[in-house]
């Protein structure tokens, strides 16, 4: 941990305000660690950040390939489009190419990125787009695997859109939750709803707080569970 503050140190850096300064303020982690480390412990550094780099690529890959074979291919395609049950080996074609689409996005983005910063505030800008229905999907019985859709696409068109057209990146993060939470309502609203019976498996077991009303009454336990600011007093305590 030592090693990024003693490169940003040692290699002073300009101004804030010029252009790249990002990107340079970046590239001190590497001169710091060509410059101030002996080999061994070099090669140990770069075995390590080789590492990080191995992990995180395999836990996206197999998240977005699980995520597009299961819950978009078997259960949106499959299941409830064609009305069949897909079989274990298309499943995996399907996992594959969706590792190749990830890559290929991945690529495609990464190619037109400057600093890591700015990999990091689109990640955030992607996440401000996701975290309405994240939040929503515990408190509402309505939210379902087309809200989730409905954030994704939203996300990924409204993104590059507030890129180009806002220049303060507070305004972008309050565009991309407000445009994203209305498409999550709006899919909620008039979209088809969730089988009633995996509504009410879910709520026996979590009995999750907020407006879960039907679904309490279709489970036969009556009122729904404690309202949300009845549950944020207990857990506080």
């Amino acid at each position: 941990m030592i090693v990024p503050y003693l490169s940003i140190y040692i290699f002073a850096l300009g101004a804030t305000g010029t252009e790249g300064f990002a990107a340079a303020r970046e590239l001190t982690f590497v001169h710091g660690i060509q410059d101030l480390l002996p080999a061994g412990v070099r090669g140990l550094m770069l075995t390590g950040l080789l590492a990080a780099l191995a992990s995180t690529l395999d836990t996206h890959l197999n998240w977005g390939a699980s995520y597009w074979s299961n819950d978009v291919y078997q259960r949106l395609v499959c299941q409830h489009w064609l009305k069949r049950t897909p079989k274990s080996r298309e499943l995996v074609v399907a996992a594959r190419l969706s590792n190749i689409l990830i890559l290929a996005i991945a690529l495609t983005v990464m190619a037109n990125l400057s600093s890591i910063q700015q990999a990091w505030y689109l990640s955030l800008l992607f996440g401000a787009g996701m975290g309405s229905v994240l939040v929503l999907r515990w408190l509402w019985e309505r939210i379902n695997l087309y809200c989730e859709i409905a954030a994704i696409a939203c996300s990924l068109i409204a993104a590059p859109l507030l890129m180009l057209t806002v220049q303060r990146g507070d305004l972008q993060l309050l565009g991309m939750a407000a445009i994203s939470t209305t498409a999550v309502i709006t899919a909620a609203l008039f979209l088809p709803k969730t089988d009633e019976h995996r509504l009410v498996a879910f709520y026996r077991r979590v009995r999750p707080p907020g407006w879960w009303q039907r679904t309490a009454r279709a489970a036969g336990l009556g009122a729904a569970g404690p309202a949300l600011a009845a549950g944020l007093r207990r857990d506080a305590r």
